[in-house]
């Protein structure tokens, strides 16, 4: 009786502050460090790179190209996707054809008309907290179901990363050490194993790292990005009171990403910093990131202020479009194309800021690359046309 009494009273603690308490400051001290099994990490060790698919989705036109300038083979089924696991919404004939460019043209971020925008013109699909995925981790308060890389493959361009230093090794997790959590060095594996391959040619990506758990420094992240052939090569380094370059730019000198931090505890316009590492509140106005419901996300008046960050003249805007903690439910309706759309439109008209970055959680639900490409597309002809 004495032990049936405490695991119920324990399992009732632990049902209330999932339900109440925010994941954010709440679970780290209740909840134990949890490792990926050994099948779990022979399935991550072993997982397919995200290489070109082999035929065509059913919704979007297509255009063969071996030549890397944008030309797209879709697929009508990747085998190894779990079909089983509430992975049946992002049947890959479901999804919209992000790789929008014909053969032997310009491209830029899957649309030859995003080549003509500067970064910081360019709306972005943003996946916050990436490294926390029930694919790759037996925890629970994850952020998406599949990891970065399919995120990618679906037309996600921004990853947003929290950085830890776990026993004097840097890792991505959430809030403390194995929760949620992947090697640093495999996340920058996969990133490059993106950037490399033939059909992705043409993409630019965007990386905002949150400085967290073991007072981790950007010497330690460097270090990491370092030991990944050709990573540091491809970081674009920003100069002071330069204008953001256009796209076609970026990719010509094959400047193809672009890193931001914030909560480092270092001032890169103060201090000197390893290249290619930009205050992200030096540039960024960032909406609020605790919201807790759908009605506080649609009191825009709120939801879309900002919080951190330039008041007005920030370069970049991004608007966080997530609950706290995380909701699978409410991620379809926050993703899904018409919210999308209104929120973009209602962010932009209360702030006065073209919103660049558009942060999710459950990145495989509802339809936000294709919104920011549509929004892109409309921008640049706005521009053509003046």
């Amino acid at each position: 009786m004495v032990a049936m009494t405490f695991l119920t009273g324990f399992f009732a603690a632990m049902v209330a502050v999932l339900k109440f308490a925010p994941i954010e400051a709440g679970l780290a001290g209740v909840i134990p460090n949890f490792e990926p099994t050994k099948e779990q990490q022979k399935w991550i060790s072993n997982r397919p790179p995200p290489v070109a698919p082999t035929k065509a989705p059913t919704k979007a036109p297509t255009s063969e190209s071996g030549n890397g300038a944008g030309g797209y083979k879709g697929t009508d089924d990747l085998e190894w996707w779990d079909q089983e696991n509430d992975f049946d919404e992002i049947a890959a004939g479901d999804r919209y054809n992000f790789m929008q460019c014909e053969s032997n043209t310009e491209c830029c971020n899957g649309s030859k008309w995003s080549c003509g925008l500067r970064l910081d013109q360019v709306a972005i699909a943003m996946v916050h907290n990436a490294m926390s995925t029930k694919e790759t981790s037996n925890s629970f308060g994850y952020n998406h179901l599949v990891d970065i890389d399919q995120a990618l493959r679906f037309g996600y361009r921004g990853i947003n990363l929290d950085v830890c230093k776990c026993n004097g090794v840097i890792q991505f997790c959430h809030n403390f050490c194995n929760f949620g959590a992947r090697d640093a060095t495999d996340v920058f594996q996969d990133l490059m194993q993106f950037l490399r391959s033939k059909i992705y040619l043409t993409e630019v990506i965007v990386l905002v790292f949150q400085f967290s758990t073991g007072n981790p420094e950007l010497d330690d992240l460097y270090r990491v990005m370092e030991g990944v052939d050709g990573f540091t090569d491809m970081l674009y380094v920003h100069g002071e009171k330069q204008e953001w370059p256009l796209m076609r730019e970026l990719l010509a000198k094959n400047k193809r990403i672009v890193a931001f931090h914030h909560e480092s505890g270092t001032d890169c316009s103060t201090e000197e910093c390893p290249p290619g590492f930009h205050n992200y509140f030096d540039y960024a106005a960032d909406t609020p990131f605790d919201l807790s419901s759908l009605n506080e996300m649609n009191d825009v008046g709120n939801s879309c202020e900002v919080s951190r960050g330039p008041q007005k003249e920030a370069d970049f805007y991004n608007i966080n479009s997530f609950v706290t903690p995380p909701s699978i439910e409410l991620a379809r309706e926050i993703n899904s194309k018409d919210f999308v759309r209104r929120r973009l439109n209602r962010c932009a008209e209360i702030s006065g800021m073209i919103p660049n970055f558009y942060s999710v959680d459950f990145h495989s639900k509802g339809d936000v690359p294709e919104v920011v490409q549509s929004r892109n597309v409309a921008f640049a002809q706005a521009i053509a046309r003046r």
